[in-house]
């Protein structure tokens, strides 16, 4: 029996690829790079969405709350002229003060930014 060649197409005989070690590494190379920038994508978005979820508690609990808040409810945060901030049961389509946000009060304590249905675009 003669043995022809093998074709320069990198397609054996008898229909088997031959393996190409380097487009195999490459492919490899970049899905699994591809992988890790999607992951640090999500990481990069968590992480925003835990520095805004910090910034409003903080805003929140470092302003003036004279009575105890119930969990579950909607307050309101507002800035007086000297720039204190202080939490209101009054909404802001009730009154003339400078409104930075509302807040409903979670189980764990957290603040959690809502936004009022009578003040949606």
């Amino acid at each position: 029996m003669k043995y022809l060649p093998k074709k320069k197409s990198g397609v054996q005989l008898n229909g088997i690829i031959e393996f190409d070690g380097v487009s195999w590494k490459n492919l490899g190379i970049k899905e699994v790079q591809q992988e890790f920038d999607d992951r640090l994508d999500d990481i990069r978005k968590k992480y925003d969405e835990l520095q805004e979820e910090f910034y409003w508690n903080k805003l929140v609990y470092e302003s003036e709350i004279k009575f105890e808040p119930n969990i579950g409810r909607v307050y309101h945060l507002y800035e007086k002229e000297n720039n204190d901030r202080f939490l209101s049961l009054i909404a802001p389509n009730e009154w003339n003060m400078n409104y930075i946000g509302s807040f409903k009060l979670k189980h764990n304590r957290k603040w959690e930014k809502v936004q009022l249905s009578f003040m949606k675009s």
